[in-house]
């Protein structure tokens, strides 16, 4: 189950998102699944996070010890990308619109990850020489040289002056849009099998319960028979044998406790007839 944010303004997306199953949560925006990144259990992640991720991994190799400015507080991409750099080891400043000398801010990173929704915000001299820029920015601009009432997409980062200066820089679009589609397709693969595997556990653990529930029966029924006790006493001393059926019968035809009856019956090698003669092949 994915929601595709921001909802109408007469909805209320929280209750829209409590009201999704966390084992079908593919984007992460479950209160649950939330908390299994921060701490750092397995579970689904955010797409564009995850996407974003991949391509610093895949450009820089690893991650330790450099400096990431993330520059968006959202629960979308801000937080849950602050999670997933701090696990790689990075040192993570969070940024956002009202940080103040945020061009300051930025100039130190390593790693640039912007994701503010201000077209052209980051200027290229902003930039660390060498940095890697991620910019998960969509803005809708207009664009007049394609005609009355066209537009065009941009990101949030400059693109023409931080491409002389980064390493590296996503367009927009066609940067960290096919990431997140192929993180959603990634995510919807392996939630939905888990789904199935739980509905396949779940099947086999109630088979196994009829099957333990059928054997302890059969059990009491033997005990009552041979012993003739009633049920209830039965299944006390089937109980105490841990449901060993043999040792059960030691115990209550002997009078002796778990482990007395248990070294009577390796003394004779588990036949039952050996420790109680008169009662045959059981």
């Amino acid at each position: 189950i994915l929601v595709q944010m921001p909802v109408p303004k007469h909805i209320d997306a929280n209750k829209v998102i409590e009201a999704i199953d966390p084992a079908k949560d593919v984007d992460c925006f479950t209160p649950a699944n939330v908390g299994k990144v921060q701490i750092g259990l397995p579970g689904p992640v955010s797409c564009t996070p995850l996407g974003c991720l991949m391509l610093l991994r895949d450009e820089l190799g690893s991650l330790e010890g450099k400096h990431a400015v993330i520059i968006g507080r959202s629960n979308l991409v801000g937080k849950p990308m602050m999670q997933l750099l701090l696990r790689d080891n990075c040192t993570v400043t969070v940024a956002h619109s009202r940080t103040r000398n945020l061009d300051e801010v930025v100039r130190r990173a390593d790693i640039v990850v912007a994701a503010v929704g201000r077209p052209n915000m980051i200027k290229g001299d902003w930039i660390k020489p060498g940095a890697a820029i991620i910019d998960v920015g969509i803005n809708r601009v207009p664009a007049p040289e394609r005609g009355e009432g066209k537009t065009r997409l941009i990101g949030d980062v400059d693109f023409d002056s931080a491409s002389k200066v980064a390493a590296a820089i996503t367009p927009v679009p066609g940067g960290v849009g096919p990431m997140t589609i192929a993180c959603l397709l990634a995510n919807t693969i392996t939630t939905a099998s888990m789904v199935r595997m739980g509905k396949v556990y779940g099947n086999l653990m109630v088979d196994l319960q009829v099957t333990c529930e059928k054997l302890r029966d059969r059990g009491e029924r033997i005990l009552v028979e041979t012993l003739g006790v009633e049920r209830g006493e039965a299944a006390a001393l089937l109980e105490r044998a841990g449901g060993h059926v043999k040792l059960a019968i030691v115990m209550g035809r002997l009078g002796l406790e778990a482990d007395a009856a248990r070294q009577r019956l390796d003394t004779q090698g588990g036949v039952i007839a050996r420790v109680i003669p008169d009662l045959g092949a059981i």
